[in-house]
C-alpha cells in the first residue's frame, strides 16, 4: 500500500482507537509499526527522535520515493543486461552460422574454382562481330 493511502487510513482509524494514539510519541510508534519493513527501516535510519507526526509522514513519503527510484534503476539495469545477453547470443549465433556456411562452401568442390562475375576472365573470349558482346561459342542474335 502506498504511504499516502496508509496515512489516510491511519488517520481515519485512529479516531476509533484514541487510547492508542493519545500522545505524539504513541501516534508515531503506531504509524511506524504499520509501515512496510523497508520504509520503516528507512524512516528509523533518518533519525526520528522527538519528531512530530507530520514530519514522520514526510520522511516516510521520501523513503517511498527513494525506494521507487531504486526499483526503477534495478529494472532498467536488468532490462539492459537482458538486451546485452540477447545481442551477445545473436552475435555468437551469427558467427556460428558464418563458420558453418564457410565449412559448407569448402565441402563443395565446384565452388572452389568459381570466380565472382566481376573477376571472370573475359579477355580471352572473342568479341562477337554481329552483336558486339563477349561470349564463347556461336552468336544467337
Amino acid at each position: 500500500m502506498k504511504v499516502s493511502k496508509y496515512v489516510r487510513k491511519f488517520e481515519d482509524l485512529s479516531h476509533f482507537a484514541t487510547h492508542m494514539v493519545e500522545t505524539n510519541g504513541m501516534k508515531v510508534d503506531c504509524f511506524l509499526e504499520g509501515l512496510r519493513a523497508e520504509l520503516n527501516s528507512d524512516a528509523l535510519m533518518s533519525g526520528i527522535q522527538n519528531m512530530s507526526f507530520p514530519k514522520i509522514i514526510n520522511k516516510a513519503l521520501l523513503a517511498e520515493q527513494a525506494e521507487v527510484k531504486i526499483v526503477r534503476a534495478r529494472e532498467a539495469r536488468d532490462q539492459n543486461q537482458n538486451q546485452n545477453m540477447v545481442n551477445k547470443n545473436w552475435n555468437e549465433n551469427k558467427k556460428k552460422w558464418a563458420r558453418k556456411r564457410q565449412g559448407e562452401e569448402q565441402n563443395k568442390p565446384y565452388l572452389k574454382n568459381k570466380k565472382p562475375d566481376n573477376q571472370r576472365e573475359t579477355k580471352n573470349v572473342p568479341l562477337c562481330t554481329k552483336c558486339g558482346k563477349r561470349y564463347p561459342g556461336k552468336c544467337w542474335a
